[in-house]
């Protein structure tokens, strides 16, 4: 019986003409604009649960059902099959309603049509509010339903009688029967272990844990009160914007200006990165940003990722280095450095050339044989006699769990042609930071060095642990002590941090300031061997954003002693882009400009931001 409706709901005339021509419709036409995943909760008695909120959910939560405690499950479509979901439950003998839920991310405003099979009652609510539907049969309706840019929470109520066909179909198209293709739907749950499957949740100690939308177009970049804004996205029609991060901020060499360079993308990963730059006279407005180098929308353009500034000093020519991949290449990472070069502080670009790096090759018979890659996340440093520094995370064969490694610009201020820019591979001098053998899970990444006073390197960085870790240079990045937690003082508390970059700066008068998230929910988890709820990660929790100052101990064991957390801003748990993310802060940077010091921050990684860092803030 089914199937007889579930063909007729796909033929043309149920679409207005518009979805597909006349005549016998593939398997594919059938299956392409298939909604694959939804959450699904159930059974409930017929009547309406007025327990079960239609505007948000909770992935978590537990409900009063037809026959006891109830909680939503993962319901994932393999994309080769038809597209229907089984919705009989065996327990549940007489009338019952189930509830469906899905979230449908849209670059833009879409005017679409929800298609839905069902034999029954069948109610939808979009974002909250009921749409009504068109009935072609007693088992197949339309809706007309309005996706707003960003979010948007489909709800769906089914009820069932004891003789109705228990089977759901239900397939996303745009108004005029095209397949929607401009953007995804997520749930709160993990699919075969792809983080990028889920929606964040909120931290395991709110008490609130409702998935909350924050929509685009009302302010939500103003959420955590920023002095400065950069960037909010545009996506839609030639926009691969939703995702910016890395976000890079410095003075131009020539002018009184900041500029700011960062890693754009469709969303992470998306494997369509690009490399932008902006502008500011003031320190608070900002051009539109500038095409660097990358992949445009729609094209098979190489992908650029993580791209980080260098400049000469003695000529002011800048440098933009980046991971360089083929296109479609998640995660960005690479053994080979791209590199565009302005001498027109930062107006025009120009392709200079690639760089294998020597840390990721091996030669082997006159060849070069790839054996590892890198991410570089911050601005370069200098050492105590100037030399410019990068601090990278390395990962390969060697290395397989990834550890810290550095290399030196030898003569960067030089302003040399690409051929020309000689590389000291510091830690194939000395060592890599890497976790100790008798850690069960060996991987530190991000470094954030800083110089310290007595012409020692201090890094820390982050691990899986649930904390911050350090490692100490007294050779300018060459060789390392033996990494180990970060504590608040010698004898004190370890700083707790999620897989998050924990981002390290100098103040003045010996001081430092250190952004990190505060928590350990993730490690905490899998140390007490439970399960992980429904939205959490390695990669989620990381807010609110915490900052401490540091002081400089010459005579302690940890030459760096850091102040009690104070919270710097926070996302609420709101979920605004396109991966679904809550974070705030990761992937920073920081200037003094006018004699003001900003941190320049993704916010969810779609906004970028700047928030003041005040004397009071720092000596408070």
């Amino acid at each position: 019986m089914y199937k007889t409706a579930y063909n007729k709901l796909l033929q043309k005339k149920l679409f207005g003409g518009l979805l597909c021509g006349s005549g016998e419709i593939s398997l594919f036409d059938k299956t392409r604009i298939v909604v694959p995943r939804w959450m699904r909760i159930g059974p409930f008695a017929s009547e309406l649960n007025a327990d079960m909120p239609l505007d948000k959910t909770n992935p978590n939560g537990s409900y009063k059902g037809l026959n006891g405690a109830v909680e939503w499950e993962d319901v994932t479509l393999v994309p080769e099959e038809t597209g229907i979901i089984d919705n009989s439950i065996a327990e549940a003998d007489g009338a019952y309603s189930i509830y469906l839920a899905t979230y449908v991310y849209s670059r833009k405003q879409h005017k679409c049509i929800l298609a839905a099979g069902h034999q029954g009652d069948m109610q939808l609510f979009l974002n909250g509010r009921q749409i009504r539907g068109t009935m072609f049969s007693s088992d197949s309706a339309n809706f007309d339903i309005d996706l707003v840019h960003g979010w948007n929470l489909l709800m769906l109520r089914l009820d069932y009688s004891p003789q109705d066909d228990k089977s759901f179909y239900a397939g996303l198209c745009h108004a005029d029967g095209k397949p929607f293709r401009d953007g995804w739907v997520k749930t709160g749950f993990m699919t075969n272990g792809d983080i990028d499957t889920q929606l964040f949740c909120k931290n395991p100690d709110e008490e609130n844990q409702y998935i909350e939308i924050g929509h685009i177009s009302n302010n939500e970049h103003l959420r955590s009160k920023p002095d400065a804004v950069v960037y909010i996205p545009k996506e839609g029609e030639g926009h691969n914007d939703g995702d910016n991060e890395h976000f890079l901020v410095f003075n131009a060499p020539k002018s009184r200006e900041l500029l700011a360079m960062w890693t754009q993308g469709s969303m992470e990963p998306s494997g369509d990165n690009h490399i932008v730059i902006s502008r500011s006279s003031d320190g608070v407005k900002f051009s539109d940003p500038v095409w660097i180098t990358g992949t445009h929308k729609d094209t098979d353009e190489n992908q650029a990722s993580w791209g980080f500034p260098l400049v000469a000093s003695k000529t002011g020519r800048i440098y933009c280095f980046y991971c360089e991949t083929p296109k479609g290449k998640l995660g960005g990472a690479s053994g080979v450095l791209g590199c565009h070069i302005s001498d027109d502080n930062g107006y025009t670009w120009n392709r200079a050339g690639r760089i294998e790096l020597e840390d990721c090759f091996k030669s082997k018979d006159g060849s070069k044989m790839p054996l590892g890659e890198i991410i570089v996340w911050q601005k370069p440093i200098k050492d105590k006699n100037g030399r410019v520094v990068v601090g990278y995370t390395y990962n390969g064969s060697d290395c397989p769990k990834s550890c810290c490694r550095f290399m030196a610009f030898d003569n960067i201020d030089d302003a040399p042609e690409i051929e020309d820019i000689q590389i000291t591979y510091l830690s194939s001098i000395g060592n890599s930071i890497e976790m100790p053998a008798d850690v069960s899970e060996r991987h530190c990444s991000e470094p954030a060095p800083v110089l310290l006073p007595d012409g020692r390197i201090f890094s820390v960085m982050r691990t899986i642990t649930g904390n911050i870790w350090y490692s100490v240079s007294e050779d300018d990045c060459c060789s390392w002590t033996a990494a180990r937690p970060l504590l608040y003082r010698d004898g004190g508390e370890a700083v707790k941090n999620p897989l998050n970059c924990c981002p390290l700066y100098p103040l003045e008068d010996g001081k430092y300031i250190l952004l990190y998230c505060n928590n350990s929910f993730y490690a905490d988890y899998i140390r007490n061997g439970k399960p992980l709820p429904a939205g959490m990660s390695m990669f989620t929790n990381r807010r609110p954003m915490v900052y401490s100052i540091g002081e400089f101990n010459p005579q302690a064991d940890q030459p760096l002693w850091f102040s009690k957390p104070k919270e710097l801003f926070d996302t609420d748990g709101v979920i605004v882009s396109p991966k679904a993310s809550n974070e705030i802060g990761s992937y920073p940077s920081m200037t003094v400009f006018n004699g003001e010091r900003m941190l320049w921050y993704p916010d969810r990684k779609f906004f970028l931001l700047g928030k003041k860092i005040t004397r009071e803030m720092i000596n408070s």
